[in-house]
Formats: structure tokens, C-alpha cells, sequence
């Protein structure tokens, strides 16, 4: 079965190398596949248990103010204080002018109190909101905080539109919208009693170098002897307690953040040139300066204020941070999944100091979302029930798969899954550094249970034994259905040539070309040279891709589909001295070696890809199958007709996978059954149901079901005939107006599932291969070497990065 062979490889080539001689040392010693060591029993790759850990305790709030998200949070004086939009009353309005009625709820913005519980929660009674929100006018809070004495200070913007409107204007008759307007635009400072009343409002339009210039307060603080620091965009705004400018800061770049520190003092975060690092400016009050720079965690975002342990707080990935400035260190407090918690859905994370944590959550998937208040305290790991740790590995990881995550460990009594997120170890000058970190730590014998295969070498780690095959996991879950529960073709194409199957993915595209059948004909798949035939056919100026495709990338896009023909990493042989290699270079010929995009007028020369498909001036267009969209355009154009040809290729349909959302096994994990029972809910029916809204399902019955469901023919009746007809699913924008777009008939559903069932290869990518290919490729588009002098060159290079690590 032919397969691209291309992977990425974040890491350094000669760390893979010595991954290359130890992996076979660190699979040794697994257990038989399927086998499991019993709950509690401590395997190799298992992490010690920590000393403390933080245990959460939930508190849903009793929703009768109509709270629904928390915006900004304070913690003062035993207290959470936060500014919140509480729900109204529905209501409904009529278009006087249409009759059309719509509904919706009145908000009214409010300043709460409670304690870290969210009981006693309070309205602050005598706020009020800046201006009254309407239509012609909006407001909103860019920062909140409170000083020493407990008063209140908001930074806030309004937006107002007045209308030039004729003297007789009537509103029920005449839109204000048909009229000229003008948007003015204020930020103030306002200070409030601890009751919400305002005792002092300050314009900040005097911080303004210029009347008509933009502002925004993106953040703010106060320091111990109460002056205000006011960021905006690079600007550094010090001003008294009574709203006097003291003086103006300016930072080379934008101000990410500005806190105050343990010792009352206000520190800057930005970046600088010319690595662009994060680093934190002090500010000296006294000499109206700043300090000197120190630097800081190249991935914190999320900065919160801190306490008399740590300078400041902030969340990177899944975990919150503690950053002591002397010694430059970060402190990980807690992992928010280990909490059991979706940080993805708090609107508030307070810590009260480094042993308390109180956050809230929003959720708003539920089908009646509601807020929830949690604490978490520090707490001897004794004194909490145990559980078998599966450690899952990942470098970055997506939303729905740290859900999945969480709600495993809620409900599963014996094991819970502890995720390490190596990209946290990145750096703005090296973002290879979490990977180089995950392949140290296999080469010390310490590989994770579980991986998280998207950025990750899985054919090096497949070929070595790393892995665990997972059909035999497959073929024995009767509740999943098997292999025929799933799309074999992707599932096949995924497997070494051995027959193993080191990943399962939750959904998928595909990536083709499509053409018209009268000139490409009507069975897929065709090699170079079919291709420069059917293109002689094409009238004259016609071209083969859209418009601005160069050398570069047409050769990128056939290379990459047919590197399974010139590379074999099982063995380390290479043929880019072939001549089928030779040809794909001379094939660029036909194409220019840049596009001026600079200069390109696109009023004149701009040409609608479908029309130019349409009117038979371009021969292909590439297709990302994720959906029957894209489908449905193609038969719209091509008049009925389509042909997904695909890339020209030696054999196959010329068409290949993009898998998504991986997870593997390690051959090292003491308890492979456990972890297959978290790695096979990705392909079961009621997670890709949830998950699957931009890509293509993995379960065969979820994708057959959502492309039936997605071809569903439309039909309307004639109210006085009688007589029904099909009506189109939609209308497609062209350049001359629109395409009525109808379902497939039955012959068409049969090209896409045959897409789907005849592409047997994995599209994946090997940045340093790319990176080696192209570097030489553009002596031949540039016209200072021979297809041949390049081809040579390649074959010698690649052959020795791939005997690296093969």
C-alpha cells in the first residue's frame, strides 16, 4: 500500500538519532498487548505522586440575580468583588416598517460582592453604570480594581452615535440609519465608594498626544502609595490618587500586562527587540523610570496580581504558574485537569494566596448554563484517595480533547489521566524545545501512557517500538463494533506496512484535485504525463490552477502526495534521482517562478476561480473535502459533471488523508487497558457526534449519516398546481451573481464514498525534508541548475537524514 512517508520533526535531527539507538532499550519490558498490571502497581514511565496536591470544592450559585458570566475579579478584605451583566426580563420588539418580531433579554451591568464561595452574594447598591446603554450608545470596562482604603476604581469606554436628522423626521415612519452620523468616543477613570457610589469621574482624553487619536486602556494598577499606572497600546500612564497625569512612560512594543508585585511596586510586561522576548520593566516612581529589564516566562499570558509568596501568578496551557522575580523562578501550584476542572470555561481565577485558589466557571454547552464557584486548597497528597496515574503527552492539545479528559477522570474510580503539555517548555527563540524535552525523557526510559500524536515523529516512534498496535485493541471492542465500526481505508492507510496501527484518529479530509470529466475523464487517478495531455486539450490561455500559483507551490503539492514512491524510511532508501522526481521539477516549467501579488490590481485582473472553471479557463481546482460543500460547488460549475482526478501520481487514486485529533499508546504503559479505555471513546459515535463540525468522522456510521443527511434533497410544492419539485440546497456567490446548488444524485454519493473508501495514503508533512527539498528545488526554478543537477543534490542530502533516523 503506497503512503506518504512525511511526519514532523520539531526535534533536532541528531536528538532523534540517539532516540533511534535507546528506543529499542525503552520498549523492552512492556506487557503483552492488551495486558494490563493491576490498579496501584507503579510502572516505569509513572510519575511519583506529589507531595500536595489542590483539591477543588465546587459551589453553584443560585442564579436568582440572573448572573451568567463573570467579567473582572478582585479579591479585598475576605471578599470577591467583580463587575457582571445580570439578566433581565425578556423582550419583544416589532419592525414597524416589516412586521418582523424578535426577542431578547434586557442585561443591566452591576459590581457584586461575595465571599470565596459565592455565598452572601450582593449587589453593590448604588452603582450605576456610566452612561445608560441603548441602540446609539455603549459602554464597557477595561479594567477594576481597589485600593488600600477599599474604594473602587473602573477604567471605562463609551461609544456614542449621534445622527444628522431632518426637523420633520418621524421614527415611525423614517429610519435614523438612512441618515449621516458621527461616533464619539471617551475613556474615563472613576472612582467608587464600596458601595458602587461615585466619588470622583476623571476624562482621560488628556492623555491623548492628539484630540482625534484612538485610545484604549488595556490594563491598569495601583501601587502601595496609591498612583494609578494606565497602559495604552506602548504608552505607560502614571497618574496621583486624585487623577493628576504624573508622568508618561513609552515601551518599544505593546503592553501585554501590568501588575503590582509583592512589594507594592508596578512592574511592565512587554516585549523587546530584537528576539522579541518577554521581559517585565519596574517602574520606578520616584525617578519617573523604568528599572531594568528582567526577564520572564517566554509562555505566562494571563497575568494575576500576587502576594507576599510569589510576585505574580499566570496560566500557561493547563497549568497555573507562580513567578518569584529574584530568582526568576515559576513554580507549577496545580494542572487544572488534575483538578478536574475545564479552564477553558473559567471566567475568574483569584488566588487568595499560594494555598487557596477560587475560581468561577461558566458553562455555557449546558442546556441551562450556570455559574459555579470553586475553591481549591492546598492539600497533603495523603489525605486524598489514590488513583492509578496514565500520563498523556502532548504539544498543545485541542479543546474538546481535554473535555473528554476531564470527564474521564471524574467518572472512572481507579485511574485518572495526567496530562503534560511539552509545549510549555518552548521558548520565543526555539520552539522546539517541548519536543526535545518529551524525546530526552523516552531516551531516559520515561515515556508517557498516552500520546497525543499531532506534531509528534510517529513513524520514528512506530519503527522502534514505542508504540502499541492498536487493531488488536480495536478488533476485540465488541461495544465499538470493531474494524467495522470505523473507515477502514483511513485506518489501513495510517497502518505500517507491516500491517500495525500505531494511532487512532477521531476525523479526517481529504485532499484531491477535481476537473471537468469531458477533459480529465472519469476514472481517478492519472500520472504526469496524462495530465499534459488532457491540458493540451484545454482552449488556448487557459491555465492549469488558479490564478498565482508558482513553481514553489505546485511542486510542493505534487511532492509531498507521492513521497511514499521516494522515500522508504524502513529501509533508508531514496529515488529523488529518478526520473519521476526529474519530471515533477521540469512539470514546474509550465508555471511562473513568482506572482506580483504587490502590484496585482485586483479590480482588473481578479478572476472567480468557479467562473474560470465554469467558462473552461482553468482545468483543476484542489478540493478539501471536509464536507459535501465544496461538493456541491464543483457540480454546480461542471454542469453535473465531476471527476475527482486527484494529483498525478505512479498509482492510486492521487487523492490523501489529513488525519486529526491522534492518540497512541505507548508499548511501555503498565495499563494498556485502561488507556485504551480512554483512547477508544474518540471514535465511538457520541464523541465524534459532538466533535466533527469542520472535519470528517472516523466512525463510519456518524460519516455515512452526516453526508446523507447533508445530501438531503429539498423540495417544494406548488400551492397551485400541486405539483412538487426540487429546489436547490442553497445559492452559491459567483462573480456574475449566483448558482443554484442541488443535492448529489445517487451516481455522485458513489464518487464521494469511493473517494473516501480508494484514498490509501496519509498526507503528513517532515518540515526538515521540506525544508532540504526546497532549498535546492529553487536552484532549478531560478535557472541555475539542471533537473538532474538538482536531482542529485536532493538524493545525497536526503539520504542522509533519512538514514539518521531510520
Amino acid at each position: 500500500m503506497k503512503k506518504s512517508a512525511g511526519k514532523t520533526a520539531r526535534a533536532m535531527a541528531l536528538l532523534l538519532c540517539v532516540i533511534m539507538a535507546v528506543l529499542p532499550l525503552a520498549a523492552c519490558g512492556g506487557s503483552n498487548p492488551g495486558e494490563s498490571s493491576k490498579p496501584g502497581n507503579p510502572g516505569k514511565n509513572e510519575e511519583p505522586r506529589p507531595e500536595f496536591v489542590y483539591v477543588p470544592e465546587y459551589f453553584p450559585v443560585e442564579n436568582d440575580l440572573g448572573l451568567e458570566s463573570i467579567q473582572r475579579a478582585v479579591y479585598h478584605d475576605g471578599r470577591v468583588f467583580f463587575t457582571a451583566s445580570l439578566r433581565g426580563e425578556e423582550i419583544t420588539e416589532t419592525d414597524h416598517l416589516t412586521g418582523d418580531t424578535w426577542t431578547y433579554y434586557d442585561y443591566r451591568q452591576c459590581i457584586l460582592s461575595c465571599n470565596i464561595d459565592g455565598s452572601d452574594m450582593q449587589v453593590l447598591p448604588d452603582y450605576q453604570p456610566i452612561i445608560e446603554q441603548s441602540e446609539d450608545a455603549s459602554y464597557g470596562t477595561n479594567s477594576f480594581l481597589i485600593d488600600n482604603e477599599g474604594n473602587i476604581w473602573l477604567c471605562e469606554f463609551t461609544y456614542e452615535y449621534f445622527y444628522d436628522l431632518p426637523e420633520d423626521f418621524d421614527p415611525n415612519t423614517d429610519n435614523k440609519w438612512n441618515y449621516p452620523s458621527t461616533m464619539e468616543e471617551n475613556n474615563y477613570l472613576r472612582k467608587l465608594s464600596s458601595t458602587g457610589a461615585e466619588i470622583e469621574r476623571i476624562d482621560l482624553s488628556h492623555l491623548k498626544a492628539n484630540p482625534e487619536d484612538y485610545m484604549y486602556v488595556n490594563c491598569a494598577a495601583i501601587d502601595a502609595q496609591g498612583r494609578i499606572y494606565l497602559a495604552c497600546d506602548n504608552f505607560l500612564h502614571v497618574l496621583s490618587s486624585s487623577g493628576e497625569k504624573l508622568f508618561t512612560l513609552e515601551c518599544d512594543s505593546w503592553i501585554n500586562n501590568i501588575q503590582t508585585l509583592s512589594d507594592g511596586t508596578v512592574g511592565v510586561m512587554t516585549n523587546v527587540e530584537p528576539d522579541y522576548r518577554s521581559v517585565m520593566l519596574p517602574v520606578d516612581a520616584e525617578s519617573q523610570s523604568f528599572g531594568e529589564s528582567v526577564d520572564m516566562p517566554a509562555n505566562a499570558w494571563g497575568y494575576i496580581k500576587g502576594d507576599e509568596v510569589y510576585d505574580f501568578y499566570y496560566s500557561y496551557s493547563s497549568e497555573l504558574f507562580g513567578y518569584k522575580i529574584s530568582s526568576g523562578e515559576s513554580v507549577s501550584l496545580l494542572n487544572w485537569i488534575d483538578c478536574d476542572i475545564d479552564n477553558d470555561q473559567l471566567s475568574m481565577t483569584l488566588p487568595i494566596d499560594s494555598e487557596t485558589v477560587v475560581c468561577a466557571s461558566y458553562d455555557w454547552e449546558d442546556e441551562s448554563p450556570h455559574t459555579e464557584f470553586v475553591v481549591l486548597k492546598k492539600t497533603p497528597s495523603t489525605e486524598v484517595a489514590e488513583k492509578t496515574v496514565l500520563t498523556f503527552a502532548c504539544v498543545y492539545m485541542d479543546y474538546n480533547m481535554k473535555r473528554e479528559i476531564i470527564e474521564f477522570n471524574k467518572t472512572n474510580d481507579l485511574y485518572r489521566i495526567h496530562v503534560k503539555d511539552y509545549s510549555q517548555y518552548n521558548t520565543s527563540d526555539d520552539y522546539t524545545l517541548g519536543m526535545t524535552k518529551l524525546n530526552t525523557e523516552i531516551i531516559a526510559g520515561n515515556a508517557p501512557d498516552i500520546f497525543y500524536t499531532s506534531d509528534l515523529p510517529m513513524e520514528v516512534y512506530g519503527s522502534k517500538g514505542l508504540l502499541e498496535n492498536l487493531w488488536p485493541y480495536i478488533d476485540a471492542d465488541e461495544a465499538l463494533g470493531g474494524r467495522d465500526a470505523l473507515v477502514l481505508s483511513l485506518f489501513n492507510a495510517l497502518s505500517d506496512s507491516e500491517g500495525n496501527l500505531y494511532q487512532v484518529v477521531s476525523s479526517f479530509n481529504i485532499r484531491t484535485l477535481v476537473g471537468h470529466p469531458q477533459v480529465v475523464g472519469y476514472e481517478p487517478g492519472w500520472t504526469l504525463s496524462e495530465l499534459l495531455d488532457a491540458y493540451r486539450t484545454m482552449p488556448a490561455g487557459a491555465e492549469i490552477f488558479s490564478q498565482g500559483m508558482v513553481k514553489e507551490d505546485v511542486f510542493r503539492d505534487c511532492l509531498f502526495l507521492n513521497l511514499g514512491d521516494l522515500v522508504d524510511w524502513e529501509t533508508g532508501k531514496c529515488y529523488f534521482d529518478s526520473q519521476q522526481f526529474i519530471d515533477y521539477l521540469k512539470f514546474t516549467d509550465l508555471f511562473p517562478e513568482e506572482f506580483d501579488w504587490e502590484n496585482f490590481n485586483y479590480e482588473l485582473d481578479y478572476e472567480d476561480e468557479y467562473v474560470r472553471l465554469r467558462d473552461g479557463r482553468q482545468m483543476l481546482a484542489n478540493v478539501y473535502f471536509s464536507s459535501l460543500d465544496s461538493i456541491f460547488h464543483y457540480k454546480a460549475l461542471f454542469n453535473n459533471e465531476f471527476t475527482f482526478i486527484g494529483y498525478p501520481t505512479q498509482e492510486g487514486n492521487g487523492a490523501s488523508f489529513s488525519p486529526s485529533g491522534g492518540l497512541a499508546i505507548s508499548s511501555t504503559c503498565k495499563h494498556k487497558d485502561a488507556a485504551w479505555s480512554f483512547v477508544r471513546t474518540i471514535l465511538t459515535e457520541e464523541y465524534q457526534e459532538d466533535i466533527n463540525y469542520w472535519n470528517l468522522s472516523t466512525n463510519k456510521k456518524v460519516l455515512y449519516d452526516f453526508l446523507e443527511e447533508a445530501n438531503t434533497p429539498h423540495y417544494e410544492t406548488d400551492p397551485v398546481t400541486g405539483v412538487t419539485y426540487e429546489v436547490p440546497i442553497y445559492e452559491m456567490w459567483v462573480e456574475e451573481g449566483t448558482l443554484p446548488v442541488y443535492a448529489l444524485n445517487e451516481e455522485q454519493m458513489q464518487q464521494v464514498y469511493d473517494l473516501i473508501e480508494n484514498t490509501d495514503t496519509v498526507n503528513t508533512y517532515d518540515e526538515k525534508l521540506a525544508e532540504i527539498i526546497m532549498e535546492e528545488a529553487r536552484g532549478y526554478f531560478s535557472g541555475m541548475k539542471s533537473a538532474e543537477e538538482v536531482a542529485s543534490l536532493i538524493q545525497n542530502r536526503v539520504s542522509i537524514y533519512v538514514s539518521e533516523q531510520s
